[in-house]
């Protein structure tokens, strides 16, 4: 992809991308109407993202790498549920 495209992933599907550089990406489309959805929004926006953020500083690649491997790993077997 290049700067400015957009990646169209449809709602609760697991997916794996590669950044070039660390990083937090989240996608919020609209506010949650759910109490238990709700408090997992804020979960991630306040403390995930900011737990994320400290991560990287503490074990900078290391990090990284585990996190791409976590992500690997529920993608390939949400994939694998599919078939």
């Amino acid at each position: 992809m290049e700067h400015g495209d957009a990646l169209f992933i449809p709602g609760a599907f697991w997916h794996f991308n590669r950044y070039l550089e660390p990083g937090f990406s989240l996608s919020l489309r609209a506010l949650p109407n759910k109490p238990n959805v709700f408090a997992n929004m804020l979960y991630h926006v306040f403390i995930m993202r900011y737990t994320d953020k400290l991560m990287r500083k503490l074990f900078k690649a290391k990090w990284v790498n585990y996190k791409q491997k976590w992500a690997y790993k529920k993608s390939s077997k949400a994939l694998a549920n599919i078939k």
